[in-house]
């Protein structure tokens, strides 16, 4: 019985193997004549695909699948990066792979914490660990511009001559706030 539900977790598990884009890790245990399940899915449908499977498989098989957290609920809380440039990480570490670059405003939605880093789902779909400190819960504004130059400078008043504030990557999208000229008063916006 062990080895025929070890088969079915991993059918269910193939099309969900892209870590980048899914979470599906399920461990098994028999307690009794029960059937204890533990790990993480990203949704509720991916839940009950697993119980689907058993039923259909092992009809009236007794299965406690209460250890089986879902990560993507209508409760997950929405942030956006209120840094210039915050990373995705495949484990809650500066040191571990840096899966991609997130720009100033962009927007993920929390699956997990530990510490001070979070396990979040992009905008996009993608998922990996940034760090909580670089990134804000407050709201920024819908965007009307995107920054396509690889690096824009920042000025605190309009004119070449002013020493830069800071700066924002290509990609970032903005809002603007007021236009002088040829210069433009941004605030980041969401993505």
């Amino acid at each position: 019985m062990l080895e025929s539900i070890r088969q079915i977790i991993q059918s269910l598990k193939e099309p969900r193997s892209d870590v980048r884009e899914h979470v599906f890790e399920i461990e098994v245990a028999q307690q009794g004549e029960q059937w204890v399940f533990t790990g993480r899915v990203l949704t509720a449908a991916d839940k009950e695909a697993l119980r689907q499977a058993l039923q259909s498989a092992h009809p009236g098989l007794a299965v406690d699948d209460s250890g089986v957290k879902v990560l993507l609920t209508s409760q997950s809380r929405w942030v956006h990066v209120s840094t210039n440039l915050s990373s995705l990480h495949r484990t809650p570490s500066f040191l571990d792979e840096m899966m991609s670059g997130l720009p100033y405003g962009w927007r993920m939605q929390v699956l997990e914490e530990q510490e001070n880093w979070a396990f979040v789902r992009l905008f996009d779909g993608y998922l990996g660990w940034t760090y909580l400190p670089y990134t804000s819960s407050e709201a920024v504004p819908e965007p009307t511009h995107l920054v396509t130059a690889p690096v824009s400078r920042l000025r605190a008043v309009p004119g070449s001559s002013e020493a830069p504030v800071g700066r924002v990557f290509g990609g970032t999208q903005v809002a603007i706030c007021e236009q002088k000229g040829e210069w433009a008063c941004v605030q980041a916006g969401r993505s």
